[in-house]
């Protein structure tokens, strides 16, 4: 999901949530609330994204796995017009 959410955002997206999005209800309409302005992805999608891990925060240090700082984030909750 975190390889997706980075390939949408390179494609002009904007991100709502990657690892954990809360449900919630505004008006009777479900809306999904905003978390953090980062992806969580690993080095190998990374590379295939044609991103550079250098310079990003690991998330663990024993893990090639990355903290990748989002610009396109929003900031209000956002309907939710399905779950997949």
């Amino acid at each position: 999901k975190s390889t997706l959410a980075a390939a949408l955002l390179q494609a002009g997206a904007t991100l709502v949530a990657d690892d954990i999005s809360v449900i919630d209800f505004h008006d009777n309409v479900p809306v999904v609330r905003p978390a953090f302005p980062v992806v969580k992805i690993w080095a190998d999608s990374l590379k295939q994204l044609g991103m550079k891990e250098e310079g990003l925060e690991p998330v663990r240090g024993e893990l090639r796995k990355y903290y990748y700082p989002v610009e396109r984030f929003a900031t209000r909750p956002v309907p939710v017009a399905s779950v997949f």
